[in-house]
């Protein structure tokens, strides 16, 4: 069965400021492996970035990339520390706008291996099982990269994305994305 199309077939995505945090009190975002469509639908929103006039349009394309996939997330409170029921349309009250082009980027470079997707077919729907697949860390799994000069993109010089969003994703920790 397609990733794209198996209910079962989740992945979790970390923040990397709060990679620091205990497990339990970790916030994850929680999304459906994306078909096709939706991956060039991410890509050529990331792309435009650096194209479009910077701004409220630019903000929102990236908060749209952000929540292609979305279908759940924990761990996630308001300001006064009061948990924050799932709705993507809430996204941008969560997050700023550089933690939600980091989601985009890690969601844009998820690609499981073949091992994982055998493991992830081979189990029967009507198991009583876990609901959840433990599917190992990506060794390969590429993030595209988008750094448009601050002149060149027309954002102001202060927003840069952090030194760890920067690296090459083979130096990128695997911890930032864990399967389920």
């Amino acid at each position: 069965m397609p990733l794209a199309t198996n209910p079962r077939a989740r992945f979790e995505v970390v923040l990397e400021s709060d990679k620091g945090l205990p497990e339990d009190r970790r916030p994850k975002f929680i999304y459906r492996y994306l078909t096709g469509h939706q991956q060039k639908e991410i890509a050529d929103i990331i792309d435009s970035i650096g194209r479009a006039k910077f701004g409220k349009e630019g903000i929102d394309r990236i908060f749209r990339a952000a929540k292609i996939g979305l279908i759940d997330w924990q761990n996630i409170c308001n300001g006064d520390g009061k948990p924050v029921d799932f709705d993507p349309e809430k996204l941008e009250q969560i997050l700023g706008m550089t933690e939600a082009l980091e989601m985009a980027q890690k969601v844009l470079g998820q690609a499981p291996d073949f091992e994982d997707k055998k493991k992830l077919d081979s189990q029967s729907p009507s198991s009583t099982g876990q609901s959840a697949v433990d599917v190992p860390a990506l060794k390969n799994a590429k993030t595209s990269q988008v750094q448009p000069s601050p002149s060149e993109s027309g954002v102001p010089a202060a927003v840069v994305l952090d030194a760890e969003l920067a690296k090459p994703a083979a130096e990128s920790k695997s911890s930032s994305v864990r399967k389920r």
